[in-house]
């Protein structure tokens, strides 16, 4: 990011923190001068002549990771300075150190409210040491040895949230109904922070509590305002005075909120009658939020934690993220029936600096969120928008006022169906507004001219539903938002509800999902009326864009809700404008179906500018708890045009930095995606998410077999369908069906880690159930041998039975699926390779690239995606791989020492994949942390066998294009590296053989400055006068496969080899 012009002093700072790989600060030593400031105000002095505590701040893809004070001139701060300057930072929740920069050294600080002054570096870095220039990047990625003193990015959310929701569940129980209504409890609290916020931000003084006009006379301070009812209800008073008052509303708003004396009298019996309901305890609790206390029982407790909160420093941000997952506690229905989880600030502020970075005037833009919660995309949006007009109109015109309210009344809205929402909302966005001005004293000043109710936040929605049947409420959806906001915005973002349709509290949406084409009941269930409604929505949309065939074949599928919102975005935004959506990764996972058709309906009808697949992200802190596979998708409001590419990430999951709630993208492994590609290769994106372009050569090599898959070959000879399917469902609390050929049969039970059934350990389903029914018995047929049967649920041990023969009848349960070979002409070769696909890699390797399912955590898969497997013809296959397959069946299943080799080694000759594909799938599998228990390794630092395999590698493909030129390729490890490596990089030379690369400061500051600009797994650095390249790889086993090697090469060689002196062309 762009700093402006550095001026000599911090020049000289940015020289001596390059050494240590920080190669682009933004500066805190002066008053506000660059935009880039405007995310670090509460840092920057205030006065002319006031001596700044920190002197920069250096950040990596949007996050702050080092705070630094310039101590290079041996004025070194004191340890109760360094004290005070930590607790304060750890108000902003970023994970980010406290670097003092010495001559030739910089010291490392944790940052924490419990730092006292007995403060010591937790680690001093030489400048001189070989590992300095790497120091930054252990920060990016989370490697630092010290990181286990990290809060994380959510440290301050959860402790606020905590605090409020102590709160909340002293009066609100989570069942039941309590005393005190919870929109009451939110709107109380609420207040409570507000003022707070205006405490630590010295927008309100003490001198101001006494007179006509004061905020509370019969206040002793300013944190005693919220201590009785009638301080309550005067403090209250004065806030709808001097501030607004629609924004958390308790009393009758058609009081003018400058008739201060009658609001006060209406405060006070409201207050009064609540004390009555629970007595003094609520202000107890109002109290402990101004003083920091912590309520205990009946009186308060002193909790240092937070007595250091300074909501100067708190960024509203991280309030809003707060206030999103209160308002759900106070809205518990709505909340459940829409939207589940807040949106994590991170995730927020990036989509929202990609969606402005898309517009050519943006600081003129209109912005809604449909689906706004507590503000979080409005607040960020918001400070974005007075960003760019003081961008505009030149750094020394900061915003004034009334061009920071007119922004907020005339370019953002937000919609959405909880009313406790909306009230944070508003909250977060009067905060923000009061926190960009200039300006702050006196408080009337920021006083607001209009609610900001039906002008910038509405609430949508049949708010007086009493019907549990449909769990969703249609909000912003609905025919209530009047047409004048159509085609009005610049932007239209946010995050809408994922969570699929349901008929009741008991029908969860969870990893197995339905697939598109499950029966539904005859009696169309009230979700299902409801998704007719979405269908609709987008039905619209595919027509007014001239999609009539589109639109007629489209249905929403999986009752997804968050579909109809981003084809309702389409009527909203302007033409050409910019959607930006964090929506369930499902959106484009589907591979046939109803899912598949309508992200076929979007390709074709919207303009897709990124798609960011956040699917290895999940159950990770970077979205604490989103268990399922989510994106950001980023599209202009048009139809796309022929050839039409858009830009796909997929951010890997890292532990040592997905921990603390951060993610990396990697711009330079970013995919140029076209829109007929994506069409033709349904199975593209997931390929590319967990491999690489040669991952897609692999399977482009299987769909080019021209095979029928395994669901079209089983068709062609059962026609009927009946000897194929899952095993019975019992249901016992749903009608039975009587299936007298169920009750002899042996009912499958696998014996531990065994591949053989034992059938004498087995009883009939009679014996087991004590009946012969079941609620789907299936058909007799399905049970006959020889009979393979399919766990639903293998797991993740590799060497472990993944399929079972029978060559006796058995009945077995829904959890499995069966392959009865029964009637066909060669029905032992049939269930021979049937049993035996399961156990090899490149059956593993297919579902892993093609699954809907197969990115959770174990392996699971269903019968469609079995069934997609290209399958060989049988009546081709040679005696001899007839035979091989029988005795590998037999083996498999018999033998104490399993035939693996020989197994994978047949199933690669029967797709007739060479060696190079073998290696592919197997590093690929080897690298894929969807596989996360079996996947460790691929985590793990490099060692010496696995460098030696890739350097090897790496050189048989760079040789033949050296000798070509009468020279010989040297790969080495670069000198400076010890055997025990710990740093992010390991670094490796390449040069003609006889020619020495010599590592130096300035090549190292180079690599981290592309590490840093790029966030890549992978950098290279031309050596000076042509000697040779630096590579550096990140040390982690997964990026060093033979399989990385051969991409590593090619890259070489269209890129890099005039760096090694060879002649261009070569």
């Amino acid at each position: 990011m762009s700093t402006g012009t550095t001026p000599p002093n911090l020049g000289a700072l940015a020289k001596h923190l390059s050494a240590y790989g920080c190669t682009d600060i933004i500066r805190l030593d002066e008053k506000l001068t660059v935009p880039e400031q405007l995310d670090y105000l509460d840092l920057l002095p205030t006065r002319v002549n006031e001596t700044p505590k920190l002197a920069a701040v250096a950040a990596h893809q949007g996050t702050a990771l080092l705070y630094v004070i310039d101590a290079t001139d041996d004025a070194a701060p004191l340890p109760s300075s360094l004290a005070s300057i930590s607790r304060q930072l750890a108000n902003r929740s970023d994970p980010a150190w406290l670097g003092v920069v010495k001559p030739g050294s910089l010291e490392i600080f944790p940052i924490g409210f419990h730092e006292n002054s007995d403060l010591r570096p937790v680690k001093t870095i030489e400048e001189r040491d070989a590992a300095a220039p790497l120091f930054f990047q252990s920060l990016v990625h989370g490697t630092f040895e010290e990181n286990q003193r990290l809060k994380g990015t959510d440290y301050v959310y959860q402790k606020i949230f905590d605090l409020l929701m102590r709160t909340t569940e002293a009066f609100v129980p989570k069942e039941g109904t309590g005393k005190i209504d919870a929109l009451d409890v939110l709107s109380m609290s609420g207040r409570a922070l507000f003022f707070r916020f205006l405490i630590d931000r010295d927008i309100v003084r003490a001198s101001e509590l006494v007179g006509p006009e004061g905020i509370c006379p019969s206040a002793s301070g300013l944190k005693d305002t919220f201590s009785s009812a009638e301080n309550t209800a005067r403090t209250s008073a004065w806030l709808d005075a001097t501030f607004n008052g629609d924004f958390l509303p308790l009393i009758d708003e058609s009081i003018p909120a400058d008739d201060i004396e009658a609001r006060e009298a209406a405060y006070l019996k409201f207050y009064t009658k609540i004390e009555g309901l629970v007595g003094g305890s609520i202000f107890q609790h109002l109290h402990a939020i101004l003083r920091g206390w912590k309520v205990v029982g009946g009186g308060i407790q002193m909790e240092l934690d937070w007595g250091d909160f300074d909501f100067a420093h708190i960024p509203v941000g991280v309030l809003s993220q707060v206030y999103e997952s209160f308002s759900h506690r106070a809205d518990p229905r709505t909340a459940r029936d829409t939207s589940v989880h807040y949106t994590p600030r991170t995730i927020a502020s990036f989509m929202v600096d990609e969606a402005f970075a898309a517009l050519k005037e943006p600081s003129q833009a209109v912005i809604l969120d449909s689906a706004c919660g507590a503000g979080i995309f409005l607040v960020l949006a918001y400070r974005r928008l007075v960003r760019e007009r003081w961008m505009r109109d030149g750094i020394g015109n900061r915003p004034k006022t009334t061009v920071i309210q007119s922004i907020l009344y005339n370019q953002i809205r937000g919609f959405d169906i909880s009313e406790s929402a909306l009230r944070l909302a508003a909250l977060a966005l009067y905060i923000t507004a009061i926190e960009l001005n200039a300006t702050t004293r006196p408080s009337h000043t920021l006083k607001f001219p209009r609610n900001l109710r039906g002008e910038v936040l509405y609430r949508f929605g049949d708010t007086n539903s009493t019907d549990s049947t449909t769990a969703f409420l249609v909000g912003s959806l609905g025919s209530e938002v009047p047409a004048r906001f159509d085609g009005t915005f610049d932007i239209v973002i946010g995050n809408p509800p994922w969570t699929r349709l349901r008929d009741d509290a008991a029908d969860e949406d969870d990893q197995n999902e339905p697939p598109d084409d499950e029966v539904q009941p005859r009696k169309a269930s009230a979700s299902t009326v409801l998704n007719r409604t979405f269908t609709d929505i987008a039905r619209h949309a595919l027509k007014a864009r001239g999609f009539e065939e589109l639109a007629a074949r489209y249905e929403n599928p999986d009752k997804n809700p968050d579909l109809p919102f981003l084809w309702r975005a389409t009527g909203w935004a302007k033409q050409g404008g910019v959607i930006a959506l964090a929506m369930h990764a499902r959106l484009f996972m589907r591979t046939k179906g109803k899912g598949w058709n309508a992200w076929r309906s979007i390709l074709h009808s919207l303009q897709i500018t990124g798609l960011l697949n956040g699917s290895d992200l999940r159950k990770t802190a970077v979205w604490e708890g989103i268990d399922v596979p989510w994106c950001l998708i980023f599209a202009r409001n048009a139809v796309p045009t022929e050839g039409h590419r858009f830009q796909y990430s997929a951010p890997i999951y890292e532990p040592n930095l997905n921990g603390w709630g951060r993610l990396r993208i990697d711009y330079e492994a970013a995919h140029q995606i076209g829109v007929e590609r994506a069409e033709k290769l349904p199975w593209l994106l997931k390929t590319l998410a967990i491999g690489t372009r040669l991952d897609v050569e692999l399977m482009q090599s299987l769909v080019a077999l021209n095979w029928q898959s395994l669901g079209d070959y089983w068709d062609s000879w059962d026609k009927s369908g009946t000897s194929t399917g899952k095993g019975y469902d019992r249901s016992p609390r749903l009608k039975q069906k009587h299936a007298q050929f169920l009750g002899p049969l042996l009912d499958f039970r696998p014996s531990h880690n065994s591949f053989t059934i034992q059938f004498q350990e087995l009883i009939t389903y009679f014996d087991r159930y004590g009946i012969s029914t079941a609620h789907m018995p299936r058909t007799e047929q399905l049970y006959r041998p020889p009979l393979v049967v399919v766990p639903q649920s293998p797991g993740d041990k590799a060497k472990s039975p993944r399929a079972y023969l029978s060559d006796h009848p058995i009945a077995f349960s829904q959890s499995y699926y069966g392959y009865s070979c029964a009637g066909h002409p060669q029905a032992e070769l049939l269930a021979a390779i049937l049993y035996l696909l399961p156990h090899s890699t490149l059956f593993a390797y297919f579902c892993l690239m093609t699954s809907r399912r197969s990115g959770f955590d174990r392996q699971t898969f269903n019968k469609d995606e079995f069934d997609a497997m290209p399958f060989p013809s049988l009546a081709g296959l040679p005696p001899e791989t007839k035979a091989r397959v029988q005795d590998i069946a037999d083996r498999l299943q018999h033998a104490e020492l399993k035939p693996w080799n020989e197994l994978d080694e047949l199933v690669f000759q029967l797709y007739g994949l060479d060696k190079d594909a073998v290696q592919v799938a197997t590093d690929t599998l080897f690298a894929a942390v969807s596989y996360r228990k079996a996947g460790k390794a691929a985590l793990q630092l490099t060692d010496r066998p696995s460098r030696t395999r890739f350097v090897a590698a790496l050189h048989d493909d760079l040789e033949p294009y050296f000798e070509v030129c009468g020279e010989s390729a040297a790969i080495r490890e670069a000198s400076f590296q010890p055997e025990s490596w710990h740093e992010p990089w390991f670094f490796l030379s390449i040069s003609c053989v006889g020619q020495e690369v010599t590592v130096n400061p300035s090549l190292m500051r180079e690599a981290m400055a592309l590490a840093n600009r790029h966030g890549s797994s992978r950098i290279i650095v031309n050596t000076p006068g042509k000697k040779g390249l630096i590579m550096g790889l990140l040390n982690r086993r997964r990026w060093w496969t033979i399989t990385r090697a051969r991409l590593c090469a090619q890259h070489v060689i269209r890129n890099h080899l005039t760096g090694c002196g060879l002649p261009e062309g070569q």
